[in-house]
């Protein structure tokens, strides 16, 4: 099915992007005004958005934000410049390099807001934002498991129009997502990815902490994907 057909007849099922090609980077939730649009879980614990088909006006934004099926323009340097960093301040407290906290500390110093992947209380993971350097810990460390994204995009944007600076951390694909939603350039946005193979779902890691807390007989209260070098 062709876009042009999918905005131009108001009477066709909107489409989004096939369960095999989702990222569930969830632009197309956050850029539902009508809220008809929501992330559930599949049987294997993934997000994948769900269109309340009884209340989808059909307007087609969600088609248009899509990273999937309306793309944008590569305008990536031909040759990429290249830089190693190693922040030795942060890297005993992270599970890399502390790249990430490096340039989160240069926001935040500069009154800005930081957002990225962090645990609940449930150690389910979710993407919140920090404007504060003693709430940047959460923020830190690897997670393997696909990060929450509801509203988040609204809230970057919403910072943005403000004026504020903005670190924006995630996944390759959560960070296209985001892009595409807020559907122009911002000076005062900074964004950093990484690489990634694919990230396991909250429900196999939900189901690993249950067999845990079953074999050692207690309660775990958080949870380290990779220990900080020393």
């Amino acid at each position: 099915m062709q876009l042009k057909e999918i905005l131009c007849n108001k009477q066709q099922i909107i489409n989004l992007a096939s369960k095999e090609t989702c990222t569930g980077c969830a632009a197309c939730v956050n850029s539902c005004t009508h809220q008809v649009i929501s992330l559930k879980q599949d049987d294997d614990g993934f997000l994948f958005p769900f269109i309340d088909t009884n209340r989808c006006i059909k307007c087609g934004v969600c088609v248009r934000v899509c990273p999937i099926l309306s793309p944008s323009k590569n305008d990536n340097l031909p040759t990429p410049r290249a830089f190693a960093l190693w922040s030795v301040p942060d890297r005993t407290v992270s599970s890399s390099g502390g790249a990430f906290s490096a340039f989160a500390r240069k926001i935040l110093d500069n009154g800005g807001i930081v957002f990225g992947a962090a645990f609940d209380e449930k150690l389910r993971c979710h993407h919140i934002k920090v404007d504060k350097l003693e709430e940047l810990p959460p923020l830190r460390g690897s997670k393997y498991v696909q990060s929450e994204l509801d509203g988040v995009f609204l809230e970057v944007k919403d910072c943005l129009k403000n004026g504020q600076q903005v670190l924006f951390t995630g996944t390759p694909c959560q960070i296209a997502g985001l892009y595409a939603y807020l559907h122009k350039d911002y000076d005062n946005l900074l964004t950093l990815d990484l690489a990634c193979h694919g990230t396991p779902s909250n429900a196999v890691f939900q189901s690993y902490l249950s067999k845990l807390r079953t074999l050692k007989k207690c309660k775990i209260s958080s949870f380290e994907f990779r220990i900080g070098v020393n």
